[in-house]
């Protein structure tokens, strides 16, 4: 006797719950990996800079540091201010009493 409509019904959403509460145990398990991972590689860096010489420290830090264009960011010229007899700023006290 084949199964009924309710009974396929009941089993499909038994193996979605299954496949569910499956899924988010291992993306949990995935995770808790990641993050000892991690940790695992910055305690292996923080271990290599103890031991290695301070020449190396430029060596071992490169791939962490930021890039060409935003390392530059913060040195980027400020914007001029231009007064009301059309000439630039020249001093604090003018860019001040220009915006007070």
């Amino acid at each position: 006797m084949p199964p009924t409509i309710q009974e396929n019904l009941l089993l499909t959403g038994l193996r979605a719950v299954w496949r569910w509460k499956r899924c988010r145990v291992l993306s949990g398990n995935l995770k808790h990996s990641l993050r000892q991972d991690q940790a695992q590689w910055l305690q292996d860096r923080v271990q290599m800079l103890e031991t290695y010489p301070t020449k190396e420290f430029a060596k071992l830090l490169k791939p962490l540091r930021m890039g060409k264009r935003v390392r530059h960011l913060g040195y980027r010229q400020l914007p001029q201010v231009r007064l009301d007899d059309g000439t630039f700023a020249t001093t604090h006290e003018q860019t001040t009493l220009y915006y007070a």
